[in-house]
């Protein structure tokens, strides 16, 4: 997952000496002589970070797991801004949304298509619970008989609860599909058996953890670091406060991403007798297939 997350990914040609479309043809033909296992290496990891494992299509930079970090933590510094007007709070939910809504269906699990209704669908429930949460605790904190330092200090977690609801709810909305339709199986050869509904219900409550998971060091760490921060060196220097947010929030992307979608691999894989009838007592040259696996998406 470190990998997968790494930003330099983005930049290939740069940091390994090849560009993606020459990592996915080498990561394809492994067996060629001309080149080091280095290089080979770099090809793989190349790939993984670059291009969706179901379409092999090459995903748009600002939509990759590798560039997360970098493109969202501008985001999500906006989000955490302390005293802002309702309005830039709605801005920055939106924007937010809109950016993770793109990830979601350019690392969905595309063995089954996702219309653009559905799409949307996702999008707008995302956007709707997560502008409701921010306005509704936001609302809420300036109501509490506490000091301004205390609801200032509740108010900077404010965007944890809203974007990870919101970050489930529009996972849910956007894949509900599979769960009428399924997800498809493999055996270890990569021999596809069908549609799981099974399968397809265990991914997205999985992935739908990962979602919180993500949130917790993106979301909580940063406010935390800040606090503590305004304490001390920019209670001397206010003017460094955004600029200093945005390096917290970013070094919270590249050392919590990793450890995030890593809690929940890419790859899942089910026991033959969780799953429906069909699957079960399936045999290969006599030997019982007793596990399956599957894209789960990210």
């Amino acid at each position: 997952m470190f990998d997968i997350s790494d930003p330099r990914c983005l930049l290939p040609k740069v940091f390994f000496g090849i560009s993606t479309k020459e990592a996915v043809d080498l990561a394809l033909n492994p067996e060629r002589s001309d080149v080091s296992k280095e290089i080979l290496l770099a090809a793989k990891k190349i790939r993984a970070a670059n291009v969706h494992p179901d379409t092999n299509q090459i995903i748009f930079p600002a939509f990759r797991m590798c560039g997360y970090a970098l493109f969202n933590a501008p985001i999500t510094c906006g989000m955490l801004i302390p005293g802002q007007s309702l309005l830039k709070r709605i801005f920055w939910q939106a924007l937010n949304q809109t950016h993770n809504a793109a990830i979601n269906y350019s690392n969905r699990n595309a063995s089954q298509e996702t219309s653009m209704a559905t799409v949307l669908q996702g999008y707008l429930g995302a956007l709707i619970s997560s502008v409701s949460i921010v306005v509704g605790l936001g609302e809420t904190v300036k109501r509490l008989k506490f000091s301004a330092k205390t609801k200032n200090v509740l108010s900077r977690f404010i965007p944890f609860p809203a974007v990870s609801v919101a970050a489930v709810c529009n996972l849910v909305l956007m894949r509900k599909a599979e769960l009428k339709t399924g997800i498809d199986l493999y055996d270890e050869s990569g021999k596809l058996y069908g549609n799981s509904r099974v399968a397809a219900a265990e991914g997205l409550w999985a992935t739908a953890l990962t979602r919180v998971a993500l949130c917790l060091p993106t979301l909580l760490v940063p406010p935390v670091v800040m606090l503590a921060l305004e304490k001390g060196v920019l209670k001397r220097r206010p003017h460094w406060q955004i600029p200093v947010q945005n390096i917290v929030c970013a070094v919270s992307f590249l050392v919590g991403l990793p450890f995030a979608i890593a809690l929940f691999p890419q790859e899942g894989s089910i026991e033959a007798r969780k799953l429906e009838k069909e699957f079960q007592g399936l045999k290969i040259l006599d030997k019982p297939v007793t596990r399956f696996y599957y894209n789960k998406g990210l």
